[in-house]
């Protein structure tokens, strides 16, 4: 075979491309980067748990000498990464190890054309401000030069709760306490509710208990009541170390006590530290009351005493439930008989006439008294806390508060 000609040896070079890059993350799909919360409901809408937000980051190189015929370039990524931001710091969430794993409440689409895609499956918080980043990276194989499209894009929770909470007590407004009847212990426990949802434990809400004093003002319920209030026996806490409820022994609130509980519930749980005005609020006024009562007695033995029979009378004590055991009445009641007698004036008026005979549930009278015998019932009245000169408290030896009825005798 015979040369004819042979060129001379020359560098050959290819000019690579100066491409300009673009990249915009794009929501696809009707699922909204936006979500609103409903603290009364405990729901997201939309909810990515059920239904993910996708976020598509498109990433474009433009070739200058042919702009028009720009594609998505995603498949061509030599590598992406996507992060969440929140003011707690940046967190990976693709890859989180070599393996390409993926952070919990989110997957991504790791090859193909939509190579880059986020599927957000994890819900917001109220008041926490969370964007994902993504970074892109593509090599020129050419030119060796790095390409990296890098873009943001927010993700936001509204608070969209409109029912507001309201709070009520097991205790009526009005609450009479008839201690014939009645136990003296009462527990008063707070429900609050905020749409259809108890949220009396939740971690969101916070509860205030207060004493309405005689003059108006108003006492703060705490911890310590158990010790510094004669009335309070005990306080129960929630799971969120709100007061829920009080146990109380009604003998020890005299003639009435009332009591007032607040309540707020804050979806972003910011929780102000003391209650306003206009906060939800339920009330109970609990007064002791004894209805009307029939007073009688029974003569039930006799005997002789220094020459003069006598009728032993037994105090009997009923309401219009019936007769009521002397175990349960002896306690509140003290018993005042009288020998009545009756003198009429020359004008034909009557003037009647007690002696008192004395006091208690049983009473020795002379036979010929026993028909003219009149029995009254008098309130003992409920306790009192025993104070010094100063107004303080005294107490025993074990630190309990000395208490004692108004009429002791």
């Amino acid at each position: 075979m015979k040369e004819l000609a042979k060129s001379n040896p020359q560098d050959f070079s290819v000019q690579a491309t100066n491409y300009s890059q673009n990249v915009n993350i794009e929501v696809l799909g009707n699922i909204a980067n936006r979500q609103a919360y409903d603290a009364a409901t405990g729901e997201f809408e939309p909810n990515y748990e059920t239904r993910p937000c996708q976020l598509f980051p498109r990433c474009f190189l433009i070739d200058p000498d042919t702009p028009t015929a720009t594609e998505t370039f995603n498949s061509r990524l030599n590598s992406f990464q996507w992060f969440e931001v929140t003011s707690s710091g940046e967190k990976v969430v693709f890859p989180v190890d070599s393996n390409g794993g993926v952070l919990d409440g989110y997957d991504v689409d790791k090859d193909g054309i939509y190579k880059g895609m986020l599927y957000v499956k994890s819900n917001g918080k109220v008041g926490t401000r969370r964007t994902m980043k993504f970074i892109g990276i593509w090599k020129d194989p050419l030119s060796g030069y790095v390409y990296r499209f890098e873009d943001t894009k927010p993700l936001g929770v509204e608070d969209a709760t409109t029912a507001r909470p309201e709070i009520a007590l097991d205790s009526p407004a009005s609450c009479p306490w008839n201690p014939l009847r009645q136990t003296s212990a009462q527990t008063i426990t707070a429900t609050v509710v905020c749409g259809k949802k108890v949220v009396t434990e939740d971690a969101k809400c916070k509860i205030w208990w207060v004493r309405v004093l005689d003059d108006g003002s108003k006492e703060a319920i705490t911890d310590g009541d158990t010790d510094g209030s004669i009335e309070i026996a005990s306080i129960t806490k929630g799971k969120n170390g709100q007061i829920t409820s009080i146990t109380i022994d009604r003998n020890l609130i005299g003639d009435s006590i009332s009591y007032e509980a607040y309540a707020v519930y804050k979806a972003e749980g910011t929780l102000p530290a003391s209650y306003k005005d206009t906060d939800a609020r339920a009330t109970t006024t609990i007064t002791r009351l004894i209805p009307a009562l029939t007073a009688s007695y029974l003569g039930a033995t006799t005997r002789v005493a220094s020459g003069v029979h006598q009728v032993q009378c037994t105090a009997m004590v009923s309401d219009n439930q019936g007769a009521i055991p002397e175990d349960t009445w002896k306690e509140l009641i003290k018993c005042k008989w009288e020998f009545i007698t009756k003198t009429i004036n020359t004008k034909g008026e009557a003037t009647e006439n007690a002696t008192l005979i004395g006091y208690g549930n049983r009473i020795w009278v002379p036979v010929e008294q026993y028909k003219f015998l009149r029995l009254t019932l008098i309130d003992r009245e409920n306790y009192l806390a025993i104070v010094d000169d100063n107004g303080n408290y005294l107490i025993d030896d074990d630190g309990n508060i000395l208490i004692e009825r108004a009429l002791i005798n």
